[in-house]
């Protein structure tokens, strides 16, 4: 495939950088057109549960609530009851229910249950539009496409796949999705000096949210090696990919350590 000539492609690089943030805006106002904001049901319930105690109790614990699912709890070695699930998908939402607490403050009682309504909402929302922002960016700046293809795939990718309805839900899929195209811009950027540790946080991130995903691992790293036509990582690439998916690796740690006294057991022992 032939490129383009050089101030085609920085001139395609400024254009999709300008338009991310219209995109993005572009994309969640028609996920949140197209739904009707509702709070977060079944197993998302439970993922919820988590956040609440962290931002509302500032603990791990998981605080008493009505209609939590007794199987989607662990009883700790010290007698508390945790989350069975991963840490990942209620760290996520954190900021999001945050700020429903913040703006909730200063509305009118009978608008705050709303407003928490919309804080969990826009979580999925949010997370699917930034991933069809990035994936028309990722397209115009790392493959060259036309403006009109990338924005054509990255739409169908928002409106006429899956994502669609997980945009409307409260599971972990939307933010895997960005972490999946994260983790795919770094392979196609091996010899960027940020490629390895975004790779590196991606991943983290992925072990994090979904603990299957450490299967994939391997295959991430193999392909940026082979990505490198044989270019050596020299220390410092290791250092900064190690200190980026650092903070990943220790809440991993903490929070299976807390729930079942090991760091490695992610839960199902103490079911």
């Amino acid at each position: 495939m032939l490129k383009k000539p050089l101030p085609d492609r920085v001139i395609c690089r400024i254009a999709a950088r300008a338009e991310l943030p219209v995109l993005f805006v572009f994309y969640i106002a028609c996920l949140l057109l197209v739904s009707s904001p509702r709070g977060p049901t079944g197993d998302a319930f439970d993922y919820s549960i988590l956040t609440k105690s962290l931002v509302d109790d500032h603990s791990w614990e998981a605080a008493p609530s009505v209609g939590a699912d007794p199987k989607n709890m662990v009883r700790a070695p010290d007698g508390r009851t945790y989350s069975f699930f991963p840490a990942g998908q209620s760290l996520i939402l954190v900021p999001f229910y945050f700020f429903g607490k913040v703006v909730s403050a200063w509305a009118r009682a009978e608008n705050q249950p709303m407003i928490e309504l919309l804080s969990w909402h826009l979580t999925s929302a949010a997370l699917t539009a930034l991933t069809g922002a990035l994936l028309c960016s990722f397209l115009m700046t790392r493959f060259g496409a036309a403006k009109a293809l990338a924005f054509l795939v990255s739409a169908l990718y928002v409106f006429a796949t899956m994502a669609l309805p997980y945009s409307k839900l409260h599971y972990s899929e939307p933010l895997l999705a960005l972490l999946v195209l994260l983790a795919a811009h770094a392979l196609v950027s091996p010899l960027s000096p940020r490629s390895l540790p975004l790779l590196s946080a991606a991943i983290g991130a992925m072990v994090l949210t979904k603990p299957a995903f450490v299967l994939l691992a391997p295959v991430f790293i193999a392909l940026f090696l082979w990505y490198r036509n044989g270019r050596g990582i020299t220390f410092r690439d290791v250092a900064w990919a190690a200190l980026a998916a650092a903070p990943f690796a220790l809440v991993f740690g903490y929070w299976n350590f807390i729930r079942t006294g090991s760091m490695w057991d992610i839960g199902r022992s103490a079911r």
